[in-house]
């Protein structure tokens, strides 16, 4: 332990240094992950781990890329549960601005096509529930032919 005070001209010096330890030492560096201090993602990394999950790398692929940049898995100075918890992180950030880009998509449909009919149905946390949308063009050959295909999105989900 080291313990550091400053001194009346912003200088700093040493107060107090104990030099035998209270715990084990750590017998090699790949252990360094699991320390609460060792937690932390830099922000270059989460560019990156950011931009991955965008384009769906999966978190196993995600985590082996990163250990690439470190030449070795067992240099990577963060744990996959880490990583995991920053992939839920993005994700949460990334829902509002998908539902943002869903509503401008409709908007500039709307604007191309005077039929356009959609009705987004949010629920008690206003999120999107239920969307229905439909092309004028598929509404003038509902009115001529009288068919309409459903998507059931539930489906096989409760097996």
């Amino acid at each position: 332990m080291i313990r550091l005070l400053r001194t009346n001209d912003n200088g700093w010096y040493i107060s107090e240094h104990r030099a035998s330890h209270n715990h084990s030492l750590t017998e090699n560096c790949s252990e360094k992950l699991y320390w609460p201090s060792h937690r932390h993602i830099d922000i270059y990394t989460r560019d990156v781990v950011k931009q991955l999950r965008e384009n769906n790398i999966s978190i196993g692929k995600v985590y082996n890329i990163i250990g690439s940049f470190f030449s070795a898995m067992s240099n990577v100075p963060f744990s996959k549960r880490a990583l995991r918890g920053l992939c839920g992180q993005i994700s949460r950030e990334q829902v509002d601005d998908d539902v943002r880009k869903t509503m401008e998509v409709f908007a500039e449909l709307g604007a191309k096509d005077s039929g356009l009919y959609y009705r987004v149905q949010p629920d008690e946390d206003n999120r999107i529930r239920n969307l229905l949308w439909s092309t004028g063009a598929s509404r003038s050959q509902y009115h001529f032919f009288g068919d309409a295909i459903t998507f059931d999105t539930t489906y096989r989900t409760n097996m």
